[in-house]
C-alpha cells in the first residue's frame, strides 16, 4: 500500500517575505521549519525554509550587520538562568512580552507577536544595557515555556516591576533587584 503523504500548499510571495524578515532578525532555519508560523498555524517545512533562505544567501542579514545574537538558542531557557545577570536579561524580555500582551503571554503568542516583543526588548537594551543579548530563537522558546507554565512573569510590588521566573532556573525565584519573592511567583505561597 502506498505511503500517504500530505502536500503543503505553495508558499505565497507574502509568506516568502515574512520568512526573509525572520531570517534577517536572526531566527534559525531549523526553528522556522518547525514552528507554526503560517497564518493557519501550519509549518513551512525544512525544504521550503531552505529554498526561501537560498533566495537571500548572497545578502548580509540584519542580525549580522548589527551584531545581534542568533546563537546559541536554549530549548529550555529557564535552565540557563544561573546568575543574577542572566535573570535580569530574561526579565527584560519577559517584561516586554507582558507589557505588550498581558496575561495573554500564557496563551500561545504568534511569531509576529514574539517578533514585536523582541524588537521592544532590543530597543530597551539599546539604552545602555550591555550584557549578553538573548537570541530570537531563545525568545521563541521562552514564549513556549510561558504557555507550558514552566515559567511565569510575577510582579514585585516593592520594585514595581515584572520579572522572569522559571521552575528550573538555578538561582532563587525572586525579583532580580530586591531579591524578594513577588506576587504570582513559584515560591509565592498564600496560606
Amino acid at each position: 500500500m502506498p505511503k500517504e503523504t500530505t502536500r503543503q500548499s505553495a508558499r505565497s510571495p507574502e509568506e516568502t517575505l515574512w520568512i526573509h524578515l525572520l531570517l534577517h532578525v536572526g531566527f534559525s532555519k531549523s526553528l522556522l521549519s518547525q514552528a507554526p508560523i503560517r497564518n493557519n498555524n501550519n509549518v513551512f517545512g525544512r525544504r521550503s525554509i531552505n529554498r526561501a533562505a537560498d533566495l537571500i544567501k548572497e545578502t548580509r542579514l540584519a542580525f549580522q550587520e548589527s551584531g545581534w545574537p542568533s546563537r546559541p538558542s536554549n530549548l529550555e531557557p529557564g535552565k540557563s538562568v544561573n546568575s543574577l545577570r542572566s535573570l535580569t536579561e530574561f526579565s527584560i524580555l519577559a517584561s516586554a512580552l507582558y507589557y505588550l500582551y498581558g496575561e495573554r503571554v500564557y496563551d500561545e503568542l504568534t511569531i509576529s507577536e514574539i517578533v514585536s516583543a523582541y524588537e521592544l526588548y532590543t530597543n530597551i537594551r539599546s539604552i545602555g544595557y550591555k550584557d549578553k543579548q538573548i537570541s530570537p530563537d531563545t525568545a521563541y522558546y521562552m514564549a513556549r515555556e510561558l504557555v507550558e507554565h514552566k515559567a511565569l512573569i510575577p510582579y514585585c510590588p516593592d520594585c514595581n516591576v515584572r520579572y522572569y521566573s522559571a521552575a528550573e532556573q538555578h538561582i532563587k525565584n525572586a525579583c532580580p533587584f530586591c531579591r524578594k519573592v513577588g506576587e504570582g511567583d513559584f515560591d509565592d505561597i498564600n496560606p
